[in-house]
């Protein structure tokens, strides 16, 4: 079955009626010119967590096996409707559970040691700056200094950028809300444009509820993020790009040359091994550009970019 026929009958499956539970408080300040009835905005909803469940099991087989190249589209994975299960066994998907549960637990504005203490209780398979954070969390390192860059030399990783879309997702039109929730828990494990990424993710989602075209969705993650950050120099050499008129391969050729090796982490620092979330986050906003609103063709070519 085509991917693009199967998102609404998953989204109708429910997968976030965790997630529903704390929705009164996060969406209970609207503003005044943005209504939202429960039925879409549970619709929604599900639609978001589908997206990102079908997202992370469809990509899954080519993580690392592209390593400063550009997918084959021959070799990208054929979708079934089996595929979505592969999500439960993904990072991306079950580290955002200790966040949410420490929101149902102690409310929206749940705090560092909220999230810190849950985050640190777990026991699933972790790695990189989810895996050291959790580990000083255990050893007595409290957040945020549990994420910052002098005891997380991992810190600028993807990994908060892969957990936060529920931060957006349980603040419909409230991007400030989503950022003032990505930026408190992001810094459990992550630090500088490792938390902007996740900052950023969270944002898009928060205006995906109410806007209107895709540009909206991305230029609400760019202006999420400080200006003059890297993670911000990436997002609008992206943008430029793409408004200049190059095709998709040839703004990943720009990203690839400018920012392709500059990952601080130990274990791609130099290298075409790229777990630095700025570079990330550049392909979700090709992604999101080149595919012009379609689903199943954004995921194709941010999938693609290795």
């Amino acid at each position: 079955m085509p991917l693009r026929f199967c998102l609404r009958a998953l989204a109708r499956l429910g997968p976030c009626a965790f997630a529903a539970v704390i929705l009164g408080a996060a969406g209970a300040a609207l503003a005044a010119d943005q209504t939202i009835s429960a039925d879409v905005f549970m619709d929604r909803l599900e639609g978001g967590w589908a997206g990102q469940m079908i997202g992370v099991s469809w990509g899954a087989p080519t993580e690392f096996g592209w390593q400063g190249s550009i997918i084959p589209d021959a070799s990208v994975p054929a979708w079934t409707s089996a595929t979505i299960n592969g999500g439960f066994n993904q990072d991306d998907i079950y580290v955002e559970m200790p966040f949410m549960q420490a929101m149902k637990d102690h409310g929206v504005n749940a705090g560092w040691t909220d999230f810190g203490n849950n985050f640190r209780d777990t026991t699933f398979n972790l790695w990189h700056a989810n895996f050291t954070g959790r580990w000083n969390l255990q050893n007595g390192i409290a957040a945020p200094t549990s994420g910052h860059y002098s005891h997380n030399t991992c810190c600028g990783d993807i990994d908060w950028q892969i957990e936060s879309d529920f931060a957006g997702m349980v603040s419909p039109g409230q991007t400030s809300a989503a950022i003032n929730l990505a930026w408190r828990a992001g810094h459990v494990m992550n630090y500088g444009d490792g938390v902007y990424g996740g900052v950023a993710v969270a944002a898009m989602h928060s205006a995906a509820y109410f806007a209107t075209s895709v540009r909206q969705i991305v230029d609400a993650g760019r202006e999420a993020v400080p200006t003059g950050s890297q993670y911000r120099q990436v997002l609008d050499d992206v943008v430029s790009w793409h408004d200049g008129g190059k095709t998709w391969q040839e703004t990943w050729q720009l990203l690839q040359d400018k920012w392709g090796t500059t990952d601080r982490c130990s274990s791609g620092a130099g290298k075409d091994f790229n777990i630095d979330a700025k570079l990330n986050g550049g392909y979700v906003v090709i992604g999101l550009l080149y595919g012009d609103g379609d689903f199943e063709q954004s995921m194709r070519i941010a999938m693609r970019c290795g």
